[in-house]
C-alpha cells in the first residue's frame, strides 16, 4: 500500500528511516514540482546523493536531447539519445538510465534521485514508465499525482519485494506549461549550452553513427568516447571529403572514439549561428 505522506520533510524522514534511501524515483506528469524536489532531496538526504536527469525533452543537467547524472562529487556526466521526446529513442533512453544509475554507485554515491520524464499518459506513457522503472530497479517511487493518472503504472510494482510507496502532492508553486514554453525553454537551455562554442574538424575517419539523414547538416550531434560518454554536443555544420565539422562547445580532454548523429534540428536562434 501506498505511504501518504503530507510534507516534504516527512518524505525525507520515511526514505532514510532504514539508512540510505537508495534509488528514489520521482513520478509525475509534466510540471508537477518534480525537478522542485529533487532539489529539495539532494539537499536534504546527505553529501552522497547524486542526481539522475530522466528527461531529455526538459534537460536539466545537460542540452535538451541528453540524459545526466550528477555524482555527488559536482561531476556531470551525459549520455545522449538525440531525441527530445523519449518514443523516438526508446531502448537508448533505457539503455542511459541503467548506465548513468550504475555510474552514481561506482562513483560512491549512496543515494540516487531520478528526476524522471513527465510521459505518463496513454498506453505509450504506461509503458514507458513501467520500462524505465524495471531499467532503475528503485527502491523508493514517489508518485506526485493530480488524479488518479498514476495508477496504471504503478499496479506491476506493488507486492512485497517491490520498491516502497510514497506519495505527495505536487508543489503549490508548480504551473503547468504551455508547449509554447516549453519549446522556448529548449531552445533557451540549447543556446546557452552552446556559449562559446567553436567549430571543430573531426578526422575523416572518425565512426559516424546514428540515423543520419541524407543532408546531416544542421543536425544534433554528440561527440562520444568509446564508453559512450558525451564529450561534446553541437551541431553538424559541414560534411565532406575530410571528414564533419561540429559546431559545439570545446570538449572534455578525452579521446572521441564516434560522432552520434540525430535526425533531429535544434531550434537555435539564426542570429546566434549568424555570429559564429
Amino acid at each position: 500500500m501506498a505511504t501518504e505522506v503530507p510534507a516534504w520533510e516527512a518524505l525525507a524522514e520515511a526514505l532514510t528511516r532504514k539508512g540510505a534511501a537508495g534509488t528514489v524515483y520521482l513520478l509525475g506528469a509534466t510540471d508537477t514540482g518534480k525537478s522542485t524536489l529533487a532539489t529539495y532531496l539532494i539537499e536534504r538526504l546527505g553529501e552522497q546523493t547524486a542526481y539522475l536527469d530522466a528527461d531529455a525533452g526538459q534537460a536539466v543537467l545537460g542540452p535538451p536531447g541528453t540524459l545526466g547524472v550528477a555524482l555527488p562529487d559536482g561531476e556531470v556526466r551525459l549520455r545522449f539519445t538525440g531525441a527530445l521526446t523519449p518514443t523516438r529513442a526508446l531502448e537508448e533512453t533505457f539503455e542511459a538510465l541503467k548506465v548513468l544509475r550504475a555510474a552514481a554507485y561506482a562513483a560512491g554515491a549512496e543515494t540516487v534521485v531520478v528526476d524522471s520524464c513527465g510521459y505518463v499518459t496513454g498506453r505509450g506513457g504506461v509503458a514507458f514508465q513501467r520500462r524505465s522503472v524495471a531499467a532503475l530497479r528503485p527502491d523508493h517511487i514517489v508518485a506526485l499525482p493530480r488524479g488518479r493518472e498514476l495508477e496504471p503504472i504503478l499496479g506491476p510494482f506493488r507486492g512485497r519485494r517491490g520498491p516502497r510507496f510514497h506519495r505527495v502532492m505536487p508543489s503549490p508553486h508548480a504551473r503547468e506549461r504551455s508547449r509554447g514554453e516549453r519549446r522556448r525553454y529548449r531552445r533557451a537551455r540549447f543556446a546557452a549550452y552552446m556559449e562559446g562554442a567553436v567549430r571543430l574538424p573531426l578526422p575523416a575517419d572518425l565512426q559516424v553513427r546514428g540515423a543520419v539523414p541524407e543532408d546531416p547538416t544542421g543536425t544534433l550531434a554528440a561527440l562520444c568516447d568509446a564508453a559512450g560518454w558525451v564529450l561534446t554536443v553541437g551541431i553538424v555544420e559541414a560534411v565532406g571529403e575530410d571528414g564533419v565539422v561540429l559546431l559545439a562547445p570545446p570538449p572534455s580532454p578525452w579521446v572521441p572514439a564516434y560522432l552520434e548523429v540525430s535526425d533531429f534540428r535544434p531550434d537555435l536562434p539564426p542570429r546566434y549561428l549568424q555570429e559564429r
